[in-house]
């Protein structure tokens, strides 16, 4: 009876997003704030009834880790290599660059003289909050501009990035050192060159076999490449991104001598059905992973005054910090720019990443789900502006 009865809420669940998807572009509304407010609901309906979801603590890292994964390269896939993009990498990743450096080192020494504790271990439980959620930005940029809709796409992928390799850099490191940054930025480096070899294995294979079904190779390959990177202590999410890169601008990379040798237009094909394939993976995880989450969500916590105090000090910096330089790297469109800094899925993956000796009781999931949930809120003020503009 159990599993009939997961059965059937998993279909409902999924029937339900679609649903929401429509109502969210209507409504001018975020469609995660739906998704969180559907697993609230189906929490307290099943504390009512009776009815408890198993194991979801253990599961929720594990379907949001899937997630961030497809959702980075569902958004590289999108990106174009290109002269004209130069000024907009260049400020994307300068925005990317300080908002997740530049937040979590002021917040760290808040944290420092707050919670009287060291500033390494200060910092490892602040950057969670100073990584924007391009699973939450990327979907609800989809009603602006294109101009403003690649500034957030780009924004946001590269601060998934930025963030994890900041956070990992702390965890690795208990004394931040020159020697350490050397190795760190070996590390780098490798990732890069491991990306670029196996982003090249897959194009060749791709255009050697004659098969229909040419998707299964490539998730393979973004599996090993995953599994790869954990294992020698790369960038995952690093590599994922160079992947999606490649694999989406190869016609522009192939050199021309080799161009002949390559069946373009069928690789073209290929890339693009997989691209179909991603999004809809996309989907339904990130639908899985916020009705969870917001299951998750233990409402008595968000109200504490502990968490309500510092979940409003990290997100009064996080805005502060945001507008400053925001307002310098896009004054043409700061004033929409501005919202589209959400936390979401990345910060709570980071969060649950930090050891259990680094952690401090002033950080915790009541402080994780204020700052989640009101960042996604404030995207609220650029919908609804939106809305009455139009």
């Amino acid at each position: 009876m159990n599993v009939a009865l997961y059965i059937l809420v998993a279909g409902l669940v999924l029937l339900f997003s679609h649903l929401f998807d429509e109502i969210s572009q209507k409504l001018k509304v975020p469609s995660v704030l739906l998704l969180l407010l559907s697993g609230i609901i189906i929490r307290q309906t099943g504390d009512y009834i009776g009815f408890v979801l198993p194991f979801v603590n253990k599961v929720l890292p594990i379907i949001g880790t899937v997630a961030l994964v497809l959702i980075v390269l569902e958004g590289s896939l999108e990106l174009r290599i290109a002269k004209e993009k130069k000024k907009l990498v260049f400020s994307t990743f300068f925005a990317a660059l300080i908002g997740v450096i530049g937040c979590s080192i002021l917040l760290a020494f808040y944290l420092q003289y707050y919670a009287t504790v060291s500033f390494h271990k200060a910092i490892v439980n602040v950057i969670p909050f100073c990584v924007i959620s391009s699973a939450v930005a990327i979907s609800s940029a989809k009603q602006l501009p294109k101009k403003d809709r690649e500034f957030v796409v780009y924004e946001s992928s590269l601060s998934d990035i930025i963030g994890v390799l900041w956070f990992n850099f702390f965890i690795i490191y208990a004394v931040p050192s020159w020697s350490n940054v050397l190795n760190y930025g070996i590390i780098f480096i490798l990732s890069i060159i491991a990306a670029i070899l196996f982003s090249g294995i897959l194009i060749f294979y791709l255009n050697r076999i004659k098969q229909k079904v040419k998707f299964l190779p490539i998730f393979g390959f973004l599996l090993i490449l995953y599994g790869l990177g954990k294992w020698m202590h790369l960038s995952p999410l690093l590599l994922i991104m160079i992947f999606g890169l490649v694999l989406g601008n190869f016609e522009r990379l192939l050199f021309s001598k080799i161009t002949p040798y390559f069946n373009v237009e069928n690789l073209n094909n290929s890339i693009k059905h997989f691209e179909l394939i991603s999004s809809e993976s996309v989907f339904f995880m990130r639908t899985i992973f916020f009705i969870l989450f917001g299951y998750s969500i233990e409402l008595n916590t968000l109200f504490l005054r502990e968490n309500l105090l510092i979940g409003s000090v990290i997100f009064g910096v996080i805005i502060f910090t945001r507008l400053i330089f925001i307002y310098f790297l896009s004054k043409e469109n700061w004033k929409t720019i501005l919202f589209y800094g959400p936390r979401g899925l990345i910060t709570v993956l980071l969060f649950l990443s930090i050891p259990e000796n680094q952690r401090i009781l002033e950080i915790n999931e009541g402080s994780v789900m204020f700052v989640v949930v009101f960042s996604i809120l404030f995207l609220l003020f650029d919908t609804k502006k939106s809305s009455n503009n139009t």
